[in-house]
């Protein structure tokens, strides 16, 4: 047998090379795409045990909390969501619209996958966890499809390369913990996108026609109609997912209604389009009935609006092809058939509104809010729902030069449509998508996360028209043709895409693994976590309030027919806060929180926070079939001015329709050629809110010249100065740079202010500018044991200026005015206090408050004038006894914030005839029964005279005197109440103790000038 040549063996070798290099190119962008999702997955989740905190999952934003809510029920009852919750939206209770969706039945069906069918708690939050970061990796697998439907595989390539590199709110919103619905949003519009592609191509590649429809030749229908249909599903999905994604049918409704349009008047039948938007239209409006929940007009629930906006698609086109035909008929100028279709159109639209003025002002108000370049006030409270505060170099930090090199490939998209003979529908398509998510993220800057299908899509029609430009698809078939400006070239894509998204020199910006690095984790709840576990132990039961009884509590995990008004048993409540912590509240602390993140009862809260008396802020609390909103939680981004969320309710409020720059000041800082804000202060109208009362004062009276303020017996004036820049007058910080004065008493501090012209008394360190009655029905029961990061900006700026004034470096003086994080406030019935005293006169109950830690101390202080019998009465919120009898067992609540004594009445000292300083006095307990109304009869207090001082030699038999106990007592509650670091004010005039002023530095008084 003879053997083989040495030149047939080499010849085989090299016929089996090229068979593998054919197979190679064959599947080349498989191992490439998978390295790009193995990167993009690794970027998003490496940091997941971020999340891990004190041995529990934690998720990061606020929809991530109720979207594993949804999760958890879903688990429990699986496919079934939840219908309807009262553990939110107090005391309504709501539907969870765009929540317990497709979104949280597919992570539900992966827990029961990984838990075997019965996945423990931990399970549920790791797979909720990972989801994020899963389905954004995921998402390169339909862009890539995408970008090869519109040019090829290269393109396909280029286009899975900018979603993997993209550092925007893509990036950002496809985190792990990030379990929000909007990578979901990412993966099922593009989904819809890719199947409504396949679905042009295969119409203008067979030329469907009704009179196959009419001849029943389904055969030749079919690969049209199948694909338009799977079209029409991918679009109910993607609403199934996201309810206000209805308007992706919007947009398909403009494209059809141009494309077909531009293909009749070039001469092609508009029948073939027609054929697509009326079955894809059609289909998405039969399974958008599946979900319905609300058969209304509604923007985020399953309602009428999603069907309607689907059948007027499958209407619309078909109104566009019929048309054609009766236009044919008639034997008219094709061009003027696209005006008399607008003409229609507006006539149509002009009928409604004028028949249906609220159905058009849904539609006309849903479009502007989605792509109308502007937002209203309450709009511009949420941070996603604001524009672009600078949209070049938003822009830009997203993409990068990507985004330019994506407008010339919609560019080359329109150009190459036009230049088709059909108008290549699928280029035009591709145009006015991203039009309509660029609109869209001008309008609302988290619509990036939609903006990067479009730029990534168009990026594949620009660079694949560039790699043909050098031939790329010859190398392909023979590497050895390669030649150097081919080789340049691509070097120059790779660059222009790769290098300006992921070299970010000077800290600016970032690339995509340095946002992954900055935003990975949980965020602010971390704040919240150990409060939120407070309230859910450390509070009755709902359903027990005050009664202990079990027999009624609301089921956690409960199904409940959807409703309008929640029937809640006697003994629920609500907790109530600003509508940014209402999830964390009801999943968290396992309460029903008042306000969410639906923005529902948001104008409510609002009203409270803002509130000026507490008939007015209870008024909110207790609806009108009497359920009770039981708690308060206010963080220190409420509390204080200059924080990001200080200003917010103010959008909301409608109760006397306050604004934002009623309640601070801003004073800023010239650095650099430019304008910063250095503080804020209160002003009257800010002090005198609920949330500024319960924050910064526990309840406490106060006022401007209270013994123990911050700065001691004075009376604190915030001066700035004005500068003209353009015109316009800003206030900033005084040329001496001591924004702070001190005066011995109110007249002068108010002189000082008339003259000056650009001074306020009081508004920073908790000091009030006038006299703040104490709230006789709200008491702090907790705090948090995180602090915030650091002392306010005012206080940072006093203590910087005490530093130069004393030659000592700032970072070496104790920061003042550092505030617990969280503080809640339970609004009780209070203690009835009858008590005789002297006549006319004003009596000052006071009693020391020790919260954990003893960080916080203060003395709350109330005052109450007797009549011409020497009577008066008080309503008391806090108590000094009987803590251990009043638990969650028992339908109350088991307060962190106690007592250190009892409370202490007193008058103002005065002098006698006899050169005596007396005053009267009592101390007097309050139990916790008491306080919570579960105990009769008020409390008796009768005061008695006391000897405080008296002249040299004065005989003091006969002479009531204070004991030595009780005189301590009341000297000596601690006036931490001025120098605490939460800064929390008092009118003791208590004597200042060594150890209370060791931690405080005082800032710098500039003494006042006088006349």
């Amino acid at each position: 047998m003879s053997q083989p040549s040495e030149s047939e063996s080499l010849s085989e070798r090299i016929e089996g090379l090229d068979g593998a290099l054919d197979s190679l190119r064959e599947v080349y962008h498989v191992p490439l795409l998978g390295a790009m999702f193995a990167f993009m997955l690794w970027v998003r989740a490496r940091h997941w045990e971020r999340f891990q905190v004190d041995g529990q999952v934690l998720f990061s934003g606020n929809d991530a909390w109720y979207h594993y809510r949804m999760v958890e029920y879903t688990v429990r009852n699986f496919p079934a969501t939840m219908p309807f919750d009262p553990w939110t939206r107090f005391p309504e209770g709501t539907s969870v619209g765009q929540f317990g969706t497709l979104f949280d039945q597919l992570m539900a069906l992966a827990a029961l996958i990984v838990g075997l069918g019965s996945p423990t708690t931990e399970q549920i939050r790791m797979v909720v966890l990972f989801t994020p970061a899963v389905m954004g990796a995921l998402v390169i697998v339909p862009v890539y499809l995408i970008g090869a439907r519109l040019s090829n595989r290269v393109g396909g390539l280029v286009a899975a390369l900018v979603v993997a590199l993209t550092p925007g709110q893509f990036l950002t919103r496809s985190l792990v913990g990030f379990a929000d619905h909007h990578v979901a949003e990412t993966m099922f519009m593009a989904l819809a996108a890719l199947a409504l592609l396949v679905a042009i191509d295969v119409a203008m590649r067979d030329k469907p026609a009704w009179e196959l429809l009419r001849a029943g030749e389904f055969d030749a229908l079919r690969p049209t109609l199948l694909w338009s249909g799977l079209a029409g599903v991918a679009a109910a999905l993607y609403i199934w997912v996201w309810p206000p994604g209805v308007f992706f049918v919007g947009i398909l409704g403009v494209f059809f209604g141009v494309a077909m349009l531009l293909q009749y008047v070039s001469g092609v039948s508009p029948d073939h389009l027609g054929i697509v938007g009326v079955t894809v239209g059609l289909v998405a409006a039969v399974l958008a009935l599946v979900p319905i929940s609300e058969f209304g007009l509604s923007a985020t629930n399953f309602s009428l609006a999603q069907p309607l906006l689907a059948l007027g698609l499958a209407a619309g086109a078909a109104v566009v092809a019929g048309g054609a035909r009766v236009w044919d008929a008639r034997d008219l100028d094709k061009r003027g058939f696209p005006l008399a279709l607008l003409t229609l159109a507006f006539g149509s639209a002009f009928v409604v509104a004028l028949v249906l003025p609220d159905v058009f002002g849904f539609f006309s108000t849903q479009v502007t809010r989605v792509v109308g370049l502007s937002s209203t006030a309450t709009a511009l409270t949420v941070g996603e729902a604001q524009p672009p505060s600078n949209p070049s170099q938003f822009i830009y930090d997203s993409y990068g030069l990507a985004f330019f090199t994506a407008v010339a490939g919609l560019v080359l998209a329109l150009y190459r449509s036009a230049t088709d003979r059909e108008l290549a529908p699928k280029f035009l398509f591709l145009a006015v998508w991203g039009v309509f998510l660029f609109l869209a993220t001008m309008t609302q800057q988290r619509f990036d996360y939609y903006l990067v299908l479009a730029v990534a899509s168009a990026n594949a029609v620009f660079f694949s028209w560039v790699f043909d430009l050098v031939d790329l698809g010859s190398l392909a078939r023979d590497v050895s043709n390669l030649s150097a400006y081919q080789v340049l070239t691509i070097l120059a894509v790779v660059m222009v895409l790769t290098v300006p998204m992921t070299y970010r020199p000077g800290g600016t910006y970032a690339n995509a693994m340095q946002s992954a690095d900055q935003q990975a984790g949980p965020g602010l709840v971390q704040n919240w976590d150990e409060s939120l576990a407070w309230m859910s132990t450390e509070t009755p039961e709902v359903g027990a309030y005050g009664t202990g009884d079990e027999g009624e509590l609301l089921e956690y995990y409960g199904t409940y027919p959807r409703q309008d008004d929640f029937a809640y048993s006697e003994g629920s409540y609500g907790v109530i806060s600003w509508w940014d912590y209402g999830h964390w509240i009801t999943t968290l602390g396992e309460r029903p929180a008042f306000a969410n993140p639906f923005q529902q009862n948001a104008e409510q809260a609002a009203n409270f926070l803002l509130a000026t008396n507490e008939t007015e802020a209870s008024g909110v609390l207790v609806s009108e079939s009497g359920e009770q909103t039981r708690y308060v939680m206010l963080d220190y981004q409420l509390g204080l001015a200059g924080t990001r969320k200080y200003s917010a309710p103010a959008a909301w409020e409608s109760a006397h329709d306050v604004t934002g720059g009623e309640l601070s000041q801003p004073v800023l800082v010239q650095s650099q050629g430019s304008l910063q804000l250095g503080f804020s202060a209160k002003t009257e109208r800010g002090m005198r809110s609920m949330r500024t009362r319960l924050y910064e004062h526990h309840g406490s009276a106060v006022g401007p010249e209270s013994a123990n303020s911050a700065l001691g017996s004075t009376v604190v004036v915030v001066d700035w100065e004005t500068t003209s820049i353009q015109g316009q007058q800003y206030p900033v910080l005084p040329s001496n740079n001591q924004p702070l004065r001190a005066f011995g008493n109110l007249s002068e501090a108010e002189e000082f202010v008339r003259q000056d012209g650009t001074a306020q008394v009081g508004g920073v360190l908790g000091e009030p500018p006038t006299d703040l009655p104490a709230l006789q029905h709200y008491r702090l029961v907790d705090t948090s044991p995180q602090n915030t990061a650091s002392e306010t900006p005012a206080s940072r700026i006093f203590r910087f200026t005490e530093a130069a004034r004393t030659q000592q470096n700032p970072n070496a003086l104790q920061p003042i005015n550092v505030q617990p994080w969280v503080k809640t406030f339970e609004r009780v019935e209070g203690a009835t206090v009858e008590g005789e005293g002297p006549a006319d006169t004003t009596v000052t109950a006071r009693v020391r408050m020790q919260v954990p830690g003893g960080a916080g101390n203060f003395t709350y202080v109330q005052h109450a004038e007797t009549d011409a019998d020497g009577q008066f009465e008080m309503v008391l919120p806090y108590s000094t006894t009987g803590y251990d009898e009043y638990g969650p067992e028992n339908g109350y609540t088991n307060v962190s914030v106690r007592a250190t004594g009892p409370y202490q009445f007193s008058t103002q000292p005065t002098a006698n005839e006899s050169a005596y300083i007396t005053r009267s006095f009592a101390s007097v307990d309050v139990s916790e029964g008491q306080v919570v109304g579960a105990e009769d009869g008020p409390v008796q207090v009768t005061m008695e005279e006391q000897v405080l001082s008296q002249p040299e030699g004065a005989n003091t038999n006969g002479t009531d005197s204070t004991n030595t106990s009780d005189s301590t007592t009341d000297t000596s509650t601690n006036s931490s109440d001025s120098t605490s670091t939460d800064g929390t004010n008092s009118t003791s005039t208590n004597t200042t103790s060594t150890n209370d002023t060791a931690s405080l530095v005082r800032p710098p008084v500039v003494a006042p000038t006088r006349g």
